[in-house]
């Protein structure tokens, strides 16, 4: 099936495999199922399905997976930093490569409904057409929390937005000595970078000297699971002293040189 033979479930439909794709996700946590945020993933759900069939935003369209592998994916960063006490009111969060606006989206909607603590995201991506659906996808659906911008992380990190945001997120951009370097200039001291990704342990042995040359503690890895049993990791590190001035590199200079 073509992306544009995909059909938009109704809303009944949708949100009952939102529902129980939650109830096992957040085991006692009726926000997440609250009537008016339902509406907004909802809508944010639809408007992902329409507008991929105009150009390439995921391949993921069907509705329970949209629900399980992009909606209830993107929150589980939300639940795991309010279990992990590493989200408070006001925090400034950033997400890196956000893509089709995962988790962006879905964690500025949660920001919004009021059910959570409020805290502002900004999505930076290179491509100017995902960041303009972004823009769009957020004043559509009243999520004034999200701004979005255009540009690479380690150009932005050079300009006004260094050494502003208390979480830095990315979720399927890169391996973790990218997102390390990519992300600890864009740390307040105390802040930490959340990074979204799967299986990891090699991972986080390679990032090792990166995380200490900018000034980052040992990771912290959260394992756990979607309802569908795919394993997840969340792996947090905390700055404990501002990057140097000279981070990030070029991001080919990243990949062909890693810091050791």
């Amino acid at each position: 099936m073509s992306k544009k033979d995909v059909v938009i479930a109704d809303y009944t439909d949708f949100c009952e495999d939102y529902t129980s794709l939650c109830a096992r996700a957040f085991p006692g946590d009726e926000r997440f199922t609250d009537e008016g945020l339902r509406r907004v993933i909802y809508a944010l759900y639809a408007r992902l399905v329409e507008c991929s069939a105009k150009f390439n935003l995921t391949a993921i369209l069907e509705s329970r997976a949209v629900a399980e592998k992009h909606i209830v994916d993107s929150l589980m960063l939300l639940y795991r930093l309010e279990r992990n006490g590493a989200l408070k009111e006001g925090d400034r969060l950033i997400d890196i490569g956000a893509g089709a606006g995962f988790p962006s989206l879905p964690l500025a909607a949660a920001s919004a409904s009021g059910l959570f603590p409020m805290f502002s995201v900004l999505s930076v991506d290179s491509s100017a057409k995902k960041i303009a659906y972004i823009k769009e996808t957020a004043e559509l659906l009243g999520l004034d929390t999200l701004r979005a911008e255009t540009g690479r992380a380690e150009d932005l990190a050079g300009t006004g937005l260094r050494g502003k945001f208390d979480i830095v997120t990315a979720r399927a951009v890169a391996s973790l000595p990218i997102i390390v370097e990519l992300g600890a200039p864009f740390l307040k001291v105390g802040g930490i970078i959340a990074a979204m990704k799967a299986n990891v342990e090699d991972e986080i042995t390679a990032a090792a000297p990166a995380a200490k040359k900018l000034g980052l503690t040992e990771a912290k890895t959260d394992l756990y699971s979607l309802p569908s049993g795919d394993a997840r990791s969340l792996v947090i590190y905390k700055s404990a002293r501002p990057a140097g001035r000279e981070y990030p590199r070029q991001y080919a200079k990243i990949l062909r040189e890693p810091l050791t």
